[in-house]
This record gives C-alpha cells, sequence and structure tokens, in this order.
C-alpha cells in the first residue's frame, strides 16, 4: 500500500504501524551511535538486529532501507523520527493500532504524538492534550531503577508527586494512581 492511498484514505502505512507497535529500542547514546549527533542504535524484537539510524541523512543500514528504499524510510528511521517529535502521525489512525509499550523509553524527548494541524494527543488514546496538563508536571525527575542486587537494569522510574505512587517512565500514560489522588 502507497503512502498517498493511506493519507487519503484516514489509514496508517504499514511500515509506520511497525515502527509504532514492534518492540524496538531506540538507543541515542550507545555504541556507535555514542556523542554523535543525529545517529542512533535501533535494536529490534527478540534481539533480531541492531541498526545504526542516521536522522541527518535519512539512513538505516537494515536490509529494509538498503535493499528497497521505501519512501519514508525504513521502520527503524520512522521510530526514530516518531520518538523524537520530528514525525506528526495523524491523530484518527491512533485508535486503530496499539502503540509498543516501551515507545521512546531511552530517547531524552518525550515522545508525543502530533496531529498535522499542530496539536498534541495522548498516544495511548487519541485525546488532545495541553502542555499546562501533560503527565510530566505531576511526576517527579527520572530516577534510575535498580535491580534486587543494587544494580542498574537501564530503566528509569518517576513519583507521583501527589500520592507517592512509583511507575517506569514510559508506562505513566497507564498508572493506578492511590485512592483520593486527583489524577
Amino acid at each position: 500500500m502507497s503512502n498517498e492511498d493511506c493519507e487519503s484514505q484516514d489509514c496508517i502505512e504499514t511500515r509506520t504501524e511497525r515502527a509504532l507497535t514492534e518492540c524496538m529500542s531506540i538507543l541515542p547514546n550507545h555504541g556507535r551511535a555514542d556523542g554523535a549527533p543525529g545517529l542512533f542504535v535501533v535494536i529490534g524484537e527478540n534481539c533480531n538486529g541492531e541498526y545504526l539510524v542516521d536522522t541527518r541523512t535519512e539512513s538505516c543500514e537494515c536490509k529494509d532501507a538498503k535493499y528497497r528504499d521505501p519512501d519514508g524510510g525504513c521502520k527503524h528511521l520512522r521510530r526514530v523520527r516518531i520518538a523524537q517529535g520530528d514525525t506528526p502521525i495523524p491523530a484518527q489512525v491512533l485508535g486503530e493500532i496499539t502503540i509498543d509499550s516501551i515507545f521512546g523509553v531511552h530517547v531524552d524527548a518525550s515522545p508525543k504524538f502530533a496531529t498535522a494541524d499542530g496539536g498534541i494527543i495522548d498516544g495511548e488514546n487519541g485525546e488532545e492534550i495541553s502542555e499546562q496538563n501533560t503527565a510530566a508536571s505531576i511526576w517527579s525527575d527520572p530516577m534510575a531503577e535498580v535491580d534486587k542486587y543494587g544494580q542498574p537494569t537501564g530503566d528509569h522510574y518517576v513519583r507521583c508527586e501527589e500520592c507517592s505512587i512509583e511507575v517506569l517512565t514510559a508506562l505513566t500514560d497507564c498508572a493506578s494512581h492511590r485512592e483520593g489522588c486527583s489524577q
């Protein structure tokens, strides 16, 4: 299916859907991308590949990008652009897919899904949110998670300022707050 067909039919292009739904980790300061602006290491599902994505040249070293060179890029490049907030996702398609629960967990930017008209929508339920209402305003600064042996897990968690529940940063939209919390 081409991008033109999707734009006219309010659907989502297959590679974009895969970029949103498949489990991938985007690592901006890891391995070959460490300290290099615009470079990201993307690790695919089940550790089935590690690809260097360059947002400046719009390139990826995966086979899809190398042999097919799809319009709009491969799923890895699309994932990085979306997680960085560089590519807007039409609001009408968000109710049709289930976004990867760890989407954007390793990037500094907080991924938001922008509509074509410039608004910002909640990636979980597709509702419009305002800057004053973002989840970041109720959460503490991210803290490194450690396992039972005191070793860092690589994940970060935050604490609700009102009810003190703790949740991984990628899961704040799914948090169950304590009774009496205004959230």
